[in-house]
């Protein structure tokens, strides 16, 4: 006990000693409300944390009713491995106002054994996105304007993830992509844009109540040094392995309902509505995000049951 006690409190200590080091900057990211259940959106390492091969199709409607609002598409494989190297992939198709970005990303990670119970996973990502510009599409009050010009972007990505964790608790870091890209920067001699790199925590920790009642509060923070910084807080319970319900709150004012069942063994569906409560309630009918996840059984299992992330 002693020893997994001190395994756990090293890596703890250089997750903080990562995060006071690097001084974070960043565009944004695709935001979701169900993170929990499409974590390798935000850390490949993830991919490590899962038994499963597992893919997972999410679409988000932000603002319903607030013209030009952000709508967000994703969708993603898990191919995890017995034999400590997993692969995974990650597709992101995201429309605001006149822009359309898709994203995408192979993804890998490698896992080691820390103690009987705890594992750290190492994650990193490579792809790219195109991002398409055009103003036509709005109306435009002043058609000259060279800041208008219709465009079309590619480019690359690269991103780093890390988890600890063992059955009952996970503790995360990552920066999704290191690389400058043309739209977001003013640098334009640098590769690694430092002024618009962002850096996700996350963090868990699962309650088994009793055998049918699990209860997990967790955590997401996005650190970007000329944005507000944003957390999200959610609480999520687990009813006899099938039905998940939960609620959650973000620093940026938004609070969110969360509801989820299990269909079959494979088949997982997923809902939530986010509710804004700053100026923005009365111009928007809040957010709407539905998911499916589809998972086929691995047959050598190293968990007692199915993880509540």
């Amino acid at each position: 006990m002693i020893r997994k006690i001190n395994s756990y409190s090293k890596h703890l200590l250089l997750l903080l000693l990562i995060i006071s080091i690097h001084q974070i900057n960043a565009q944004r990211e695709p935001q979701y409300t169900q993170y929990i259940n499409n974590t390798l959106t935000y850390n490949p390492a993830y991919i490590n944390t899962q038994e499963d091969v597992t893919f997972t199709a999410l679409g988000r409607a932000q603002w319903a009713g607030f013209e030009g609002a952000p709508n967000t598409y994703s969708f993603s494989a898990i191919f995890p491995s017995m034999n400590k190297l997993g692969v995974g992939l990650n597709i992101i198709r995201d429309e605001i106002g006149a822009t359309r970005q898709t994203s995408f990303s192979a993804d890998f990670a490698y896992e080691i054994q820390l103690s009987s119970t705890i594992y750290t996973s190492f994650g990193a990502s490579a792809g790219g996105s195109f991002l398409n510009t055009n103003y036509n599409d709005g109306n435009v009050l002043n058609p000259s304007d060279p800041f208008l010009n219709n465009r079309n972007d590619f480019d690359p990505s690269l991103g780093f993830g890390v988890m600890t964790y063992a059955e009952n608790w996970y503790v995360g870091v990552s920066i999704p992509n290191f690389l400058k890209n043309s739209y977001y920067s003013a640098q334009n001699n640098t590769l690694i844009d430092r002024a618009n790199l962002q850096l996700f925590i996350l963090g868990g920790y699962i309650f088994n109540l009793n055998d049918n009642l699990k209860f997990k509060p967790a955590v997401l923070a996005r650190v970007t040094p000329n944005l507000p910084f944003v957390m999200d807080y959610s609480a999520n319970m687990l009813i006899n392995n099938k039905i998940t319900i939960g609620l959650s709150y973000r620093t940026s004012k938004i609070i969110t309902g969360m509801f989820g069942i299990k269909l079959t063994d494979s088949f997982y569906l997923g809902y939530s509505y986010d509710s804004t409560i700053s100026g923005l309630s009365s111009s928007n009918k809040g957010s709407n995000e539905i998911m499916l996840k589809f998972t086929i059984p691995n047959k050598i299992r190293t968990i007692k049951s199915p993880r509540f992330y």
